[in-house]
């Protein structure tokens, strides 16, 4: 098994949206006999000038039998169940850490942050 987490930007009245990718995501994983949504909840953006912290994004927790399929599988699904620019997929392949962030003209892979291999 993998674990894989889905990161989607915060937008006002993005309640009914959230709700719909995860329904989607479960829908659509368990049809392909490729995983499942473990969780999902809000994470909160690193510390405000007076210390207070917002929501910053909402993260998907997935689990996945098959990580290469699994992934394509999510960035086919992921836009068509609304999730918007700036959504990211983090997954660990052999080849260590990626981050895929959708972006108006499709998937990139992102620069890995320094220090990672």
């Amino acid at each position: 098994m993998h674990f894989v987490y889905v990161k989607v930007p915060v937008v006002a009245d993005s309640d009914a949206r959230d709700r719909r990718l995860h329904e989607g995501i479960e829908a659509e994983l368990v049809a392909h006999g490729l995983g499942t949504v473990l969780g999902w909840g809000g994470s909160l953006s690193d510390p405000r000038r007076d210390g207070s912290r917002a929501l910053g994004f909402h993260r998907i927790d997935i689990e996945v039998v098959d990580l290469e399929a699994a992934t394509a599988l999510l960035k086919r699904v992921l836009p068509a169940l609304g999730a918007p620019p700036g959504t990211e997929i983090h997954s660990t392949p052999a080849s260590g850490p990626r981050t895929e962030v959708c972006a108006a003209s499709g998937w990139r892979v992102a620069a890995p942050p320094p220090g990672a291999v």
